[in-house]
């Protein structure tokens, strides 16, 4: 009968000293979310210093073109790297210009003012195998998606020349930097 008490006595404290992460962390996953939630709340942005400042927006203070350029124009600041960024936007109207990409000029979409027909992104006619330059019914796609420019990089060239839409492109524009744009002549 005394093994047996202490074989007993042992198993108690045991328990106590085994981690019990089953209940400890849901319990601490719990307390990261809450403290999450209530710092990141909207309702607490004013009891946050300089909230209240003229000039910032929920707390945060928006730093001035002039302050960060030095009162350079954004011409020179940004565009001066992307000529053929530069030469769309004072080239082509915003609202009656389409420009089928081929030269990857999505990454400088915020910078062009006319918009941009993505001819080999993710999402694009040539991707999803429907149409692209290559296609015999080319032109019709172009006029149906209402494009009115193309831009490819120079070494495509001579790809494009052999197919049914080069007859009716017209070079515009040959940018330093390898791009080259052209009009489409319906």
């Amino acid at each position: 009968p005394l093994g047996t008490q202490l074989a007993g006595d042992a198993e108690p404290a045991k328990m106590l000293h085994r981690p019990r992460l089953g209940r400890v962390l849901p319990a601490v996953a719990i307390i990261v979310l809450a403290a999450t939630a209530v710092s990141t709340n909207q309702l607490f942005v004013p009891l946050e210093r300089g909230a209240t400042n003229a000039g910032s927006v929920l707390g945060t203070v928006g730093l001035q073109w002039d302050y960060l350029y030095r009162h350079e124009p954004e011409a020179d600041v940004q565009l001066r790297w992307l000529p053929m960024v530069e030469y769309v936007n004072s080239h082509l109207a915003a609202g009656r210009s389409k420009i089928y990409d081929l030269a990857n000029m999505n990454g400088y979409y915020m910078y062009i003012r006319p918009e941009l027909f993505s001819g080999d992104g993710y999402g694009s006619p040539t991707v999803m195998r429907q149409w692209s330059l290559a296609s015999p019914n080319v032109l019709s796609e172009l006029i149906r998606n209402r494009i009115t420019d193309v831009v490819v990089r120079k070494r495509y060239l001579s790809t494009l020349k052999h197919e049914d839409v080069w007859p009716h492109l017209h070079l515009t524009y040959r940018s330093p930097d390898g791009l080259v744009l052209f009009h489409v002549m319906t």
